[in-house]
């Protein structure tokens, strides 16, 4: 949305104090900025300078940080760059989605803010300027970014999944339709000399188990192009031949 002379007109006609904002992703010029006395702040959902960006909470989840957090920041002229206010931890056990993650940072997000807006109010908010050596970028993440790279770990697909959960998700080839993962679970220390991305067996109390390029994979719900989500022994009553079968490589 390009904010231009009527929409400034429009805004200054609230008279604002301050600008909040979340998960907006522009850079607001300084005509617009100068509608609002006290500037702009921002909830961010990491531990700024670590994953500036516009996917902060996937990219936590597919390195597999041990913490990641939320941030208020001051809006400035580079992206989320500005000195921060306030800031939370969140500790992270390697289950996480970005759906249950994203949830839990809205909610920390929100009582940050509050204490941010409180802070300004009362003039005794200080910012903490950011260690631009240490800044880290996230990038916008695309449907093409879900497919499995099956050479990968079995703990780094495990965690690409959560990560792109519920969107994009991920996908491989199953005989030469798209297929859908899920649900997984890693098992990094076992291993059977087949090549990435071979299905060694069906577990019957783990699921569908596949070669990575290190580790086995274990797949616990599938859905295939058009059909229904469903569980992995629902998933094998209905094919043949699966064990031995080799998954589509990127």
């Amino acid at each position: 949305m390009r904010l231009g002379p009527a929409e400034r007109e429009a805004v200054a006609a609230l008279r604002p104090d301050l600008l909040v904002v979340f998960a907006y992703g522009t850079i607001f010029g300084p005509k617009f900025m100068a509608l609002f006395p006290r500037g702009g702040i921002n909830a961010h959902p990491s531990l700024l300078p670590r994953w500036r960006g516009c996917a902060p909470i996937p990219y936590a989840i597919m390195n597999r940080d041990l913490v990641t957090g939320v941030s208020i920041q001051r809006l400035a002229q580079k992206m989320d760059s500005g000195d921060v206010l306030f800031r939370r931890e969140i500790a992270l056990d390697g289950s996480e989605t970005t759906e249950s993650l994203s949830a839990l940072s809205a909610t920390v997000g929100a009582g940050l803010l509050v204490q941010a807006i409180e802070a300004i109010a009362s003039g005794t908010d200080r910012g903490e300027p950011q260690d631009e050596a240490a800044a880290t970028w996230s990038v916008a993440i695309s449907k093409d970014d879900g497919l499995v790279d099956w050479c990968a770990s079995a703990v780094e697909l495990d965690a690409k999944a959560r990560a792109f959960h519920p969107w994009p998700g991920v996908h491989t080839g199953l005989s030469g339709e798209r297929l859908a993962l899920i649900a997984v679970k890693p098992y990094p220390g076992e291993e059977s000399g087949a090549m990435p991305g071979t299905i060694i067996s069906v577990d019957k109390s783990r699921g569908i188990m596949v070669q990575t390029g290190e580790g086995q994979l274990a797949l616990t719900r599938l859905q295939l192009r058009g059909r229904k989500a469903m569980d992995f022994k629902d998933f094998v009553n209905g094919a043949r031949g699966l064990v031995g079968s080799r998954l589509q490589m990127p």
